[in-house]
């Protein structure tokens, strides 16, 4: 009885403590996605920052472009032009106050310094730019994106993401 109540008192005591660690769960160590969302009203368009990962010297930051509702009236069938080049349309800014234009932008398999995107509406797009930051380069303070209506009248507008690390 006496090695009966010993294995019992153990079980038990495994138990509470399995039952004790199960209550309790650690922090994480891993830094939480803090999703940026930043709306166009006036053009009907979302655009959602992903994530920027660099590869040797070149940083691709990500994110997804959704219209919202289909434009109507005189402007309906038209894109948007989106840029990446050297005057400095869609640029990064680091924290000690560097400026980098964007090299290029990707949507699917179009690449090039400017596109044209046509989004189906709801339906969410990959946008990447990439840009040529130097090693020591870890986060950025912001990252602008510029992008207008396919349409001679339109003005540019820009959206900003900001406080955006840069993962290996």
């Amino acid at each position: 009885m006496k090695n009966f109540t010993k294995v019992v008192a153990r079980y038990s005591l495994i138990l509470g403590f399995l039952a004790a660690s199960t209550l309790y769960t650690a922090p994480s160590l891993a830094q939480k996605k803090i999703t940026q969302v930043i709306e166009d009203e006036d053009l009907n368009l979302k655009f959602e920052f992903q994530a920027c990962q660099r590869k040797l010297k070149i940083v691709t930051c990500s994110f997804l472009l959704t219209k919202q509702e289909e434009i109507t009236g005189l402007y309906r069938n038209r894109g948007f032009y989106m840029y990446a080049d050297e005057r400095g349309v869609s640029r990064a800014f680091t924290a000690d106050g560097e400026e980098y234009s964007a090299k290029l932008i990707q949507a699917g398999q179009k690449k090039g310094k400017y596109l044209v995107v046509k989004p189906l509406k709801g339906v969410p797009m990959r946008i990447n730019l990439s840009f040529d930051l130097p090693a020591s380069v870890r986060s950025l303070s912001a990252i602008a994106v510029n992008y207008k209506l396919q349409a001679d009248v339109a003005q540019r507008k820009d959206i900003v993401f900001r406080d955006i690390n840069i993962s290996k």
